[in-house]
């Protein structure tokens, strides 16, 4: 079992931000030292202000859960309202995404800044009757990397940058909000009326809808159903790609190599050895130097694989649907 694996049970979100708080305050307390050092934290402090003004007209829910994380952590709210945003408010490229076999085997690279491996862990959060199991950022409201929710919807996220930015709910809420999904085709439909600051790329498999790829700007979004095997990184792969802004390199080698070797018909272990390749060096492998994390799920045999860069040593530990969502 891995070490930084975490179960929380909760009736409503306040209850379940307050448990968050509690068992996080080391790390809600250190990251918030971090930024008190920084030059440009009263700037960002700013900038958020209009953003929660959007996202508490539509997701008051979420901002009781963060209110409720600050209140037990020890920190200001809006300071912490600021923090769990990451990088909305500048921009760090991270993920690669691949499912084959049908969309049978899902498979994800989380990756970060080099040296965060300790800002990630693996949680399993129930509010209600909802259950989410995913890889979770501390001090965030989760939904923003690869999660499984007892719907059985599984959600993988990846960084986009894009040019149309403007005030509204940033994509960490409605990461959140996605993740909880029971149908995301009826979600996409309700996604078309928020208005949003910005935008990532999800990507939701579940048994009885298949495969699809959402592509987001501030302002646009596109739902598509790509053939497979699919791989996705941190550029626009639709016809949002006029938005771009993405001039790295690193997203492109990754997403060649990942769509040369992934294969119609794969079994765990090679999807494993792909999502385990470092052979194009430290910036623009698949695992690369900013990988902290990794989850592949497999609904052939209903398995979940988890990889924690800082229990690297432990390799995949691998934990049973049912189990999880029972």
């Amino acid at each position: 079992m891995l070490k930084y694996y975490h179960e929380f049970k909760a009736k409503n979100n306040y209850e379940l931000g307050l448990q968050l708080g509690r068992a996080f305050k080391k790390e809600a307390l250190e990251r918030i030292a971090r930024y008190h050092k920084q030059s440009f934290w009263q700037k960002r402090l700013i900038a958020s202000l209009p953003l929660l003004h959007e996202s508490k007209k539509i997701f008051p829910q979420y901002i009781a859960e963060l209110k409720g994380y600050a209140k037990s952590a020890g920190i200001n709210f809006f300071e912490f309202w600021t923090m769990s945003l990451e990088d909305e408010l500048d921009w760090i490229e991270h993920c690669t995404s691949v499912i084959t076999n049908k969309g049978r085997i899902v498979a994800h690279n989380e990756d970060f800044d080099h040296g965060t491996e300790n800002s990630i862990c693996l949680l399993k959060k129930t509010i209600g009757d909802l259950t989410i199991f995913e890889l979770f950022y501390y001090n965030t409201l989760g939904g923003n990397a690869a999660s499984m929710n007892s719907h059985g919807v599984i959600q993988l996220v990846n960084t986009l940058k894009q040019t149309d930015r403007q005030i509204g709910v940033p994509k960490n809420i409605i990461g959140r909000w996605m993740s909880e999904s029971r149908d995301p085709k009826e979600d996409f439909q309700k996604l078309k009326k928020i208005r949003r600051s910005s935008g990532y790329s999800f990507i939701f498999v579940k048994n009885n809808f298949g495969i699809i790829d959402l592509e987001c700007t501030a302002k646009k979004q596109l739902l598509r159903v790509p053939a497979l095997p699919h791989v996705h990184t941190n550029h626009y792969m639709s016809k949002l790609k006029k938005y771009e802004r993405y001039t790295g390199k690193s997203s492109y080698e990754r997403y060649a190599f990942a769509k040369k070797n992934a294969k119609k018909n794969m079994t765990i272990k090679s999807v494993m050895n792909l999502m385990n390749d470092s052979t194009l060096g430290f910036d623009e492998s698949v695992m690369n130097e900013n990988t902290i994390g990794k989850m592949i799920c497999d609904f052939e045999k209903n398995d979940i694989y988890v990889w924690l860069l800082r229990e690297a040593s432990k390799g995949f530990i691998k934990f049973d649907f049912e189990k999880i969502f029972k």
